[in-house]
């Protein structure tokens, strides 16, 4: 996938999951270059957006924060952030190696 906007993860997600409304499932707006894909929930077999988790923080980073600052941040208003059975999922991967 190479266009990394809102647009071009709807399309990415309706191509590969033509059979699910992809249109009801929430992205992280500002987040788009850390979208890794998307989760089946096991149960339900709903579809989430999922996130690397280091890519989010340089996102905040990129925004003028520094590392602690980006950290508290994503913590409180991203991974605190509820917003029903289809809230994304943020993976922190082994690829990274900060905390």
């Amino acid at each position: 996938m190479q266009d990394r906007t809102d647009n071009g993860i709807r399309e990415w997600m309706a191509l590969e999951w033509p059979i699910h409304d992809t249109n009801e499932i929430p992205l992280a707006l500002g987040l788009e270059n850390a979208f890794l894909g998307l989760g089946e929930l096991p149960e339900s077999h709903d579809l989430i957006a999922v996130y690397d988790y280091e890519l989010c923080i340089q996102a905040f980073m990129d925004e003028g924060m520094d590392r602690e600052e980006a950290v508290d941040y994503f913590q409180f208003n991203t991974l605190g952030a509820y917003i029903g059975p289809l809230t994304p999922m943020y993976v922190k991967t082994m690829d990274h190696n900060n905390d």
